[in-house]
C-alpha cells in the first residue's frame, strides 16, 4: 500500500456523480428525450417537478436500466418548494453534458408562464 499507493474505486472505475437542481419543471418528451440518450448513468435518486402533472411533487428512483418516476404528494403539502433535486451516479459519465441536457428538458420561461396561467383556479 505504501509502495503502490491505494487508487480509489472512484478514480480506478470511471465512477462519478453529479447534482440536477432546477426550479423549473421538466417537459415530459423532452426529459425522456434525454433520459433516452444518456449513456452510463447506472443510478439516480431524487425529486422531480414534471410540467404535465404540476401540482404533484415526483419521487425518482433508477437503479440500472430500471426507472421510477411516481407522484409522492402535491407540492403544499411538502416541506419543498416545487422544483428537481436528482442525484445521478454513473460510469464514465459525462456529468457537464448530463446536466446541461437536463437543463434544456425544463420548460422555458416562456412554457412555464403559460403552464402556470392554465393551472390557475377559475375565478
Amino acid at each position: 500500500e505504501l509502495e503502490n499507493p491505494h487508487t480509489p474505486e472512484t478514480e480506478e472505475y470511471g465512477i462519478s456523480s453529479v447534482t440536477f437542481r432546477s426550479d423549473r419543471p421538466f417537459h415530459q418528451e423532452r426529459l425522456l428525450q434525454v433520459l433516452r440518450s444518456t449513456v452510463g448513468l447506472v443510478r439516480s435518486k431524487g425529486y422531480c417537478w414534471i410540467a404535465e402533472n404540476i401540482q404533484v411533487a415526483q419521487v425518482w428512483h433508477q437503479a440500472g436500466p430500471d426507472l421510477s418516476i411516481r407522484p409522492a404528494a402535491l407540492w403544499g403539502q411538502t416541506d419543498l418548494t416545487p422544483g428537481s433535486e436528482i442525484v445521478l451516479i454513473g460510469i464514465d459519465l459525462d456529468g457537464a453534458d448530463v446536466l446541461r441536457r437536463l437543463e434544456d428538458a425544463t420548460l422555458t420561461r416562456g412554457e412555464m408562464a403559460d403552464t402556470l396561467l392554465a393551472h390557475q383556479p377559475q375565478a
